[in-house]
């Protein structure tokens, strides 16, 4: 027994003063001292809402460019059809178009041909904050 004592004492007097340390830091936690006898306490609540809008519609849409692509002419049935051969393919430009989605809580831009975009959610924070005030008379 007295080996681990030898062995072991500085490990747990470090670990007391540690936890002391704590107390005399953390004994305050929560409380702002003015300095006049009053002490305020700062309480706050965190809200996390969550806000689905399933099907935004866009508010602006700006054609960014024309791309020229060879697009196939033919119908999705005939393309794989074996007596009708290969498909038609004509070259066309597409355009690529940027459209805005906003509202007063997000903004999203998607960008492509023909864009839409199908959801987005919306993480907003409130936090609500209650400052209560009590007296106290200290000794002078």
């Amino acid at each position: 027994m007295k080996k681990y004592i030898k062995k072991y004492w500085p490990l747990a007097v470090a670990v007391i003063l540690i936890v002391l340390n704590c107390m005399l830091t953390f004994k305050d936690s929560g409380h702002k001292n003015k300095g006049d006898g009053t002490r305020v306490k700062v309480d706050s609540t965190v809200y996390v809402d969550t806000i689905p809008y399933l099907v935004p519609v866009p508010k602006d849409s700006v054609v960014l460019r024309y791309d020229t692509r060879k697009v196939p002419l033919a119908d999705v049935k005939t393309a794989y059809d074996s007596a009708t051969g290969d498909s038609v393919v004509i070259v066309g430009n597409i355009p690529v178009t940027q459209n805005v989605y906003r509202d007063s809580s997000y903004i999203a831009w998607v960008s492509g041909y023909r864009p839409s975009l199908d959801s987005i959610k919306v993480f907003s924070t409130t936090r609500y904050v209650t400052k209560i005030i009590t007296e106290e008379s200290e000794p002078p």
